[in-house]
């Protein structure tokens, strides 16, 4: 079943990337003034895992697309970079902070060159 937001639309998704180093309160800032009514969200550690929690709280729809280490082994974490990417390819990517995460999403956006939007902060 596909999810749906207000008044039976597609939602208004923002995928997040982020790295352990960020400014927490550009992010829920970001966040609370956007029109995005779902978070797609990876394994992050840093922004990401408190994107996931902060919109949570705030009860609000989420994907996370956790990493499979059983079929990736110790690259699952690299590989769920690539997954969160590809999961909705039409909304905007916010990357967040600094890290590997951040700079394997830039890595990775450079070789699709998909005219992706992408918003960077804190």
């Amino acid at each position: 079943m596909e999810d749906r937001g207000p008044e039976g639309l597609p939602p208004l998704s923002i995928t997040i990337i982020g790295g352990t180093k960020y400014d927490e309160d550009a992010l829920e800032s970001y966040l609370l003034h956007s029109d995005a009514t779902h978070l797609i969200v990876g394994a992050g550690q840093g922004a990401e895992a408190d994107a996931y929690t902060w919109w949570d709280d705030l009860n609000g729809d989420i994907t996370k697309i956790v990493p499979n280490p059983d079929v990736y082994g110790k690259n699952a974490r690299k590989v769920n970079v690539e997954a969160v990417l590809s999961h909705d390819p039409t909304s905007p990517l916010l990357l967040v902070g600094s890290g590997e995460r951040v700079k394997q999403a830039e890595a990775w956006l450079k070789r699709a060159n998909w005219g992706r939007e992408v918003i960077r902060i804190g």
